[in-house]
């Protein structure tokens, strides 16, 4: 009788300490969707940051095929683009993840000058969903249709990375947009459609 109380007690007590060990780690279990939440919220509020400032802008067309871009580019010409005439070009950069650093090379078609600038296109210590903005000044010499790069390098935590933006500037009329013949009409102004041949 006292042997099967004392298997009833070992019974008891492993019973106990089962439910204190899921006990205690239960706690833990429901900590890491709290801060996957956390992380979440606050990356959901820097991306309508980051939109809300870039609304007004044009996206730069990127010439990669590379998926999952590690930043952003929008434009916004500050004036019509004019022959001689110097043209503020307002940029911002939204970095996808955070680098060390990101640097902005410009290189421009033949016909349009780029102003030197006392500001490097350098920024430091980036975070992912913030916006880093630049002003680039070009000028063109005449009327066509022109392209600067901006080519982005990022220093990430697993290497360097680059991507290169387009953005098209149109000066005057573009030469290659041609006005389209009108169709032939008859006598009451009518379009004539033109008979299949048999």
């Amino acid at each position: 009788m006292q042997l099967n109380r004392v298997g009833h007690l070992v019974s008891m007590l492993a019973a106990a300490t089962l439910l204190i060990a899921c006990g205690s780690e239960a706690p833990q279990s429901a900590k890491a969707p709290a801060a996957a939440t956390h992380a979440d919220t606050a990356r959901k509020a820097a991306d309508a940051a980051a939109l809300e400032v870039t609304r007004h802008m044009v996206s730069g067309v990127t010439n990669t095929a590379k998926p999952g871009a590690p930043v952003g580019m929008w434009f916004d010409l500050k004036d019509r683009p004019k022959a001689s005439a110097p043209l503020v070009i307002d940029l911002a950069f939204v970095p996808q993840a955070p680098a060390e650093n990101l640097r902005v090379t410009f290189i421009a078609t033949d016909g349009l000058t780029l102003e030197r600038s006392g500001i490097p296109a350098e920024f430091h210590g980036v975070e992912a969903g913030g916006v880093y903005r630049y002003e680039l000044t070009v000028v063109p010499r005449e009327d066509g249709a022109y392209y600067v790069s901006a080519i982005v390098l990022m220093d990430l935590a697993d290497g360097p990375e680059a991507r290169t933006f387009s953005i098209p500037i149109v000066v005057g009329a573009p030469a290659d947009v041609a006005a389209k013949p009108a169709p032939p009409t008859d006598a009451t102004g009518q379009p004539v459609e033109s008979m299949p041949s048999n």
